[in-house]
């Protein structure tokens, strides 16, 4: 928590604010969910001859992101230097290598001569410390579950996993085995709760479920990409190697 007086201030109006808020909402939000009681549906809600890699294919790919089927761990990487080459990056936000599904990308990366940024901003220069974030160019991490009907991947935070990977910089790469693409939302979070328990959200501030580039249509209803977020979304999934084949990767 910051020490200084002005932004303590109004984070507490922030959180008064929002307070208030679930005050005037709290029972109308309740009268709904009473409305539709458990148990509740739980898919397959699209009917597709498609496996999950391919479906969760077209359906990201349909949201202007970009799903790059790699056949192993040698093209993944590879393919990540390509995009990487494309995009012209520098600099990048990533998580740390431990939580990476390739943890030789980051070493890939200083070997191209791309800058890790710090994602840290605790202390009392966090003014100069966002002047840094801003200037990275690429975030990267990894993607704890997808969900094939939706094209979606959630992607949880926490400790050498920084929030700002996935939000700050204007294009996102994310590492996606496909062993952890399944078919639809509920399999996803019952997946998650099997493997975290209640950890899963008691000892995070943040999951994210990402769904394409960040895109409004607030101003004259003009659908506008990465207002909000990164503009370019890559997942570069991993696909178990093909002896015969080499991949999508260039």
């Amino acid at each position: 928590m910051s020490h200084d007086p002005a932004m303590q201030d109004a984070r507490h109006q922030m959180l008064a604010r929002i307070r208030t808020g679930l005050s005037a909402t709290g029972e109308q939000l309740r009268r709904q969910a009473d409305a539709f009681p458990p148990p509740h549906g739980r898919g397959p809600f699209v009917a597709t001859d498609l496996a999950c890699v391919e479906q969760f294919r077209a359906e990201l790919s349909a949201l202007h992101a970009q799903v790059h089927l790699c056949a192993g761990p040698a093209a993944a990487l590879v393919q990540i230097e390509h995009i990487l080459e494309e995009l012209g990056a520098r600099t990048a936000l990533a998580w740390d290598a431990a939580h990476l599904p390739l943890p030789e990308t980051l070493e890939r990366l200083a070997r191209r001569g791309i800058r890790l940024i710090d994602p840290q901003v605790a202390g009392h220069n966090r003014p100069a410390r966002y002047v840094e974030l801003e200037r990275a160019e690429v975030g990267i991490t990894g993607v704890d579950i997808a969900v094939a009907e939706s094209g979606s991947m959630i992607v949880l935070s926490g400790a050498g996993r920084p929030r700002l990977a996935s939000l700050l910089p204007p294009a996102h790469i994310a590492l996606l085995p496909a062993e952890r693409i399944v078919r639809t939302l509920p399999q996803a979070f019952d997946r998650l709760r099997a493997e975290h328990g209640e950890a899963l959200f008691g000892a995070r501030s943040n999951l994210v479920i990402i769904t394409g580039p960040s895109r409004t249509a607030d101003i004259e209803l003009s659908l506008t990409l990465g207002v909000h977020g990164p503009r370019q979304v890559h997942a570069v999934v991993i696909c178990p190697p093909q002896p015969s084949s080499q991949g999508d990767a260039p």
